[in-house]
């Protein structure tokens, strides 16, 4: 049978080369098939991409969006022989979902930090975004739409900066049929403990600031894929609703309120082009997220004693039709914290 779990990662090939001796030493005391059939088991390492995105800390002026790279390890093992009798069904999707949330902030309670809460629209845009990763067996962080993670919850209709995760698991037999996979929530425990022994995922995962997550978890049973993805979110400001779409020029007014812990706005505007249909092939070879979204101005807003707060934003980098960004920092404590991230479409 062939398993990967995969969480996204670019420079790490130390730690993967590690997880390989790691394998190696425990395949003959763990990897136990009693189907009369099987015959061989192999295991393969290799690398491939995904990685928590983490935004730029702002400076008072000019910004530029970066991401932090990270290693993904691959496991893949496969049995010999084809088993028509055992065929692949779909997991209780709800159940691991609340599930991989147990484990999230049981990680996060181990380093002594706040639980975060359950986020229904973070889980509707996951669950889209694993769905397609399964059913089209690639991983990353860009869709086959060209739309990265922030442009995906943000065109759902999320307002708060989004910071994902995706892993991928494949279980299948070696002439590449499906394998039934049973004891799905030791899947889901596997790829938690790859994603915290992931430097990157594991950093995302522990945010201090983070407040709520939404996890996909979608099942190909036709190929065996497994793909999850977590969503990360920092709730800090409670946004008056934007429009989704604009035309060039327009002026919008921003307001909000600041929510118990923030301080001291700030808010950007950013711009990319529309995104172009990608290929698998084309998205998996992105390794690392990075917004093509370029700052074009910082402003502080007017604010009162009570945390509301009003700016007005004009959407023109140039004249250029494409998805505008507004974007808002807070202070919580002494952190900056990237808190909304509200994407439009300009026509």
């Amino acid at each position: 049978m062939k398993r990967s779990g995969i969480p996204d990662l670019q420079n790490e090939v130390l730690v993967v080369l590690t997880i390989f001796g790691f394998v190696l030493i425990i395949i003959g005391a763990s990897l136990i098939f009693d189907h009369t059939t099987a015959r061989s088991v192999s295991f393969s390492v290799g690398l491939t991409s995904t990685s928590a995105v983490q935004e730029a800390s702002p400076m008072r002026g000019s910004l530029q969006p970066a991401s932090l790279p990270s290693p993904r390890p691959t496991r893949t093992s496969q049995l010999t022989g084809t088993f028509a009798d055992q065929r692949p069904t779909q997991p209780d999707v709800v159940a691991l979902q609340d599930y991989m949330l147990r484990l999230v902030n049981a990680d996060r309670q181990a380093a002594d930090l706040t639980p975060v809460r359950w986020d229904n629209l973070a889980a509707q845009v996951g669950q889209a975004h694993a769905e397609d990763m399964a059913a089209n067996s690639y991983l990353s962080h860009w869709n086959l739409a060209g739309e990265g993670p922030d442009v995906r919850y943000g065109r759902a209709g999320g307002t708060e900066t989004v910071q994902e995760n995706v892993y991928m698991y494949q279980y299948s037999y070696e002439d590449g049929s499906p394998a039934p996979i049973e004891g799905w929530e030791s899947v889901i425990e596997e790829a938690e403990r790859s994603l915290m022994r992931s430097p990157g995922h594991r950093a995302n995962i522990l945010v201090p600031e983070h407040t709520h997550v939404g996890v996909g978890i979608a099942y190909n049973p036709a190929t065996g894929d497994v793909r999850i993805a977590q969503e990360f979110l920092n709730r800090y400001v409670s946004l008056e609703p934007l429009p989704a779409e604009v035309y060039v020029g327009d002026t919008l007014t921003v307001r909000g309120r600041l929510l118990s812990g923030a301080s001291n706005p700030l808010i950007n505007l950013a711009y990319e082009p529309f995104p172009q249909p990608l290929t698998a092939p084309q998205v998996e070879a992105r390794l690392a997220y990075q917004s093509p979204a370029e700052y074009l101005l910082a402003t502080e807003p007017e604010g009162d004693a009570d945390g509301h707060f009003l700016a007005e934003v004009t959407l023109d980098a140039d004249g250029l039709p494409g998805i505008y960004h507004v974007l808002i920092w807070v202070n919580v404590g002494k952190v900056s914290v990237h808190a909304v991230n509200v994407v439009i479409d300009v026509r």
